[in-house]
């Protein structure tokens, strides 16, 4: 059970992570305190807290509408559609900075198939080769139209549905993720095992879109019983090579699949109510294990050995 954030306390966190965090760490944050501020007794308060809090994610933009974070160096399609979910969440209006952003994410969705690309700068052509057997299979991938790859598609067509844009695009990345999976069952690419992170985050993208849980009974079986106990997941990664200014670029983003496991469940109930059901299992993100229990309401004090990326105008 989450425990009621106090404003001053709410007040120093922010602050803290407008500097230390990267845009990244700064959407799962502002998302872990939406969560909190919902049960806060001060709404006016709370109020200008979030306008505050939305304004400095905003300020992050780049000028072409993506969000750049310190993590990547390119133009990262997920970052992007992950800002436009918070911003969502936080109730903020739609203007030309939202519009901006979500004709950059239209941009990305390949006409052919509805998959969506991780970046602008370059196309994904397979993951660093490794040990594990999602590598190994991307490794021998034809990667001339670029790797399919399952995340950057759901959270486009998340970020879609939230603001009610694209419908062409919605309707295709739908398709896409669709014929990603023949069981009801993702995983980062259609030939590597599924996971209940990548699970989890699909199926909260699709019931938002479509509004229609029951084609999903086995999905919701396959959640329940990849459990480590009620209602936790361990937290998963994706991981990438973007080929990009003429050189091949290493992309990683975590997947944190507690909260898209509950996310989805709510929405098995109610598929209407994909903004309130994605406030109300926020992530708790904490950067030292691989579960998400901890709330971060002190931001973490880290070194930061990257700095933000110099991307082209």
């Amino acid at each position: 059970m989450r425990d009621r954030i106090e404003s001053s306390e709410a007040g120093r966190a922010l602050a803290a992570a407008s500097r230390d965090f990267s845009t990244w760490e700064y959407c799962l944050f502002l998302n872990s305190l939406l969560s909190l501020w919902n049960t806060s007794a001060e709404p006016a308060e709370t109020r200008e807290r979030i306008r505050r809090a939305s304004g400095e994610l905003l300020s992050r933009q780049h000028d072409k509408g993506y969000f750049p974070s310190a993590e990547f160096r390119f133009a990262p399609t997920e970052i992007t559609a992950l800002a436009l979910v918070t911003l969502a969440q936080a109730g903020h209006r739609r203007d030309e900075r939202i519009d901006r952003g979500l004709d950059f994410l239209s941009e990305q969705v390949r006409s052919a198939d509805g998959s969506v690309r991780s970046t602008c700068e370059g196309e994904d052509v397979g993951w660093p080769r490794g040990p594990e057997p999602g590598r190994t299979i991307a490794a021998t991938l034809i990667t001339g139209e670029g790797l399919k790859r399952t995340y950057p598609a759901s959270l486009t067509l998340l970020a879609f549905s939230l603001w009610d844009a694209h419908p062409d695009k919605r309707e295709r990345i739908t398709g896409f993720l669709l014929r990603q999976s023949r069981s009801g069952l993702w995983g980062p690419i259609r030939q590597a095992p599924p996971s209940p992170g990548f699970t989890g985050a699909v199926l909260t993208a699709l019931i938002a879109a479509t509004r229609d849980a029951a084609p999903f009974r086995r999905s919701f079986r396959y959640l329940r019983s990849t459990r480590l106990q009620p209602d936790r997941w361990l937290r998963e990664e994706d991981v990438w090579v973007v080929s990009a200014h003429d050189q091949e670029l290493y992309g990683s983003i975590s997947i944190p699949a507690t909260t898209w496991c509950r996310t989805a469940f709510e929405l098995m109930r109610d598929p209407s109510r994909a903004k309130e059901a994605l406030i109300a299992n926020g992530p708790d993100p904490d950067f030292s294990t691989g579960l998400e229990d901890q709330n971060l309401v002190s931001p973490p004090v880290r070194r930061r050995d990257l700095q933000a990326p110099s991307i082209p105008r």
